[in-house]
């Protein structure tokens, strides 16, 4: 992957360009974003009935969250490489995410 496209670069980008802000600043709007999330889980199960789905659904809404976390992870950590952010994925993908997965299934 071209590293110009990279998720982390180009959220990247667009953090050095946001005002200054905290990482505990991002955490608030990342627990916005995850009760939005929620809400769309809510309404797509049944278990909101008296709300419509918002425009960009459960996909927008988590990725609104996945990009709060990576602006955390660049406040952070901002001379993180694409590379070291691939690394470091790949590890939990191939430890603790499927550590979890037989939680789940248990």
């Amino acid at each position: 992957m071209n590293n110009e496209n990279h998720i982390l670069t180009t959220t990247s980008n667009v953090s050095k360009k946001v005002t200054p802000r905290s990482i505990s600043d991002v955490v608030l709007k990342l627990n916005e974003e995850v009760g939005e999330l929620s809400t769309e889980i809510g309404i797509k199960k049944g278990y909101i009935q008296n709300k419509t789905p918002g425009k960009d659904g459960i996909t927008g809404e988590a990725i609104d969250a996945i990009l709060c976390l990576i602006d955390i992870i660049y406040l952070d950590n901002p001379n993180l490489t694409p590379e070291e952010f691939d690394t470091i994925v790949n590890n939990k993908l191939n430890k603790s995410f499927c550590e979890k997965l037989v939680l789940f299934n248990s």
